[in-house]
């Protein structure tokens, strides 16, 4: 292999590298809200007398998963409080034969990576706080999430959801809308929105969303769910009766 050959090659090894080093860090998998809907959040006194609007965005969740969403709340703190000071992560590689151009290409990507991967890490949290019923905490980190990456797509949608939660309608139509522009084929999201559309009672557009949503997602069982509500608004009994066995055959 040629000299100029060999430096290019090990550019390249160094670079993706450092970049998956810090990749380890981050989350397996996106984050996304537990599934959510009428009567399914933690019940309480007034649970019986909530709106379809105000109920539609009710997280259903179990003790177990709350006891869980503490433990990781913790671990993902931890992390984040590191991620937070740019000077954490530095590349264990000896970089002293890299130019000074290349040298600053990986500083550049290492930056923009800590960033994406401090997105994520926010988003689980927020996700996981709002499990818990944090939900002012919540929505702060996903705020500070998209602070970091503004194009991260999960982030938009779930503070759709808590905006929804609060009232916010549009508010939520616009980081559902922002979600879809990121991530066009993002089957939550458009769920999200069509919920959103679905508590306005602007119906044609929520069924749009639902509709998009299942053929992103066939096995959505979620969207199913909230399209039978739908469906039962319109009085369009059958296919609510259809969407509703859809959606329980899959688990919701």
């Amino acid at each position: 292999m040629s000299s100029r050959k060999a430096k290019r090659a090990e550019f390249i090894f160094v670079f993706v590298m450092v970049v998956a080093s810090l990749w380890q860090t981050a989350p397996a998998a996106l984050a996304i809200l537990p599934a959510h809907g009428p009567n399914l959040g933690i019940q309480n006194d007034t649970s019986t007398s909530c709106t379809l609007a105000d109920s539609l965005f009710l997280l259903r969740s179990n003790p177990k998963e709350r006891i869980d969403a503490q433990v990781q709340i913790s671990n993902l703190s931890d992390k984040i409080s590191h991620l937070e000071d740019p000077s954490f992560i530095t590349p264990e590689l000896d970089m002293s034969k890299i130019s000074a151009e290349k040298r600053d290409l990986i500083e550049r990507a290492l930056s923009m990576s800590r960033l994406h991967v401090l997105a994520s890490l926010l988003t689980r949290r927020g996700t996981l706080l709002a499990v818990i019923g944090e939900t002012d905490k919540a929505i702060a980190d996903l705020g500070e999430a998209l602070d970091s990456d503004n194009n991260y797509a999960p982030a938009y949608n779930n503070r759709a959801c808590l905006k929804a939660s609060g009232g916010d309608f549009e508010g939520a139509l616009a980081d559902a809308t922002k979600a879809l522009n990121i991530s066009p084929n993002f089957a939550e999201a458009y769920d999200t929105r069509g919920s959103v559309y679905l508590a306005k009672k602007q119906y044609l557009k929520a069924q749009k969303d639902f509709d998009r949503a299942i053929a992103t997602r066939p096995a959505y069982a979620e969207a199913f769910y909230h399209r039978s509500l739908l469906m039962k608004a319109l009085g369009k009994h059958d296919d609510y009766a259809a969407d509703l066995k859809k959606a329980k055959e899959l688990g919701y």
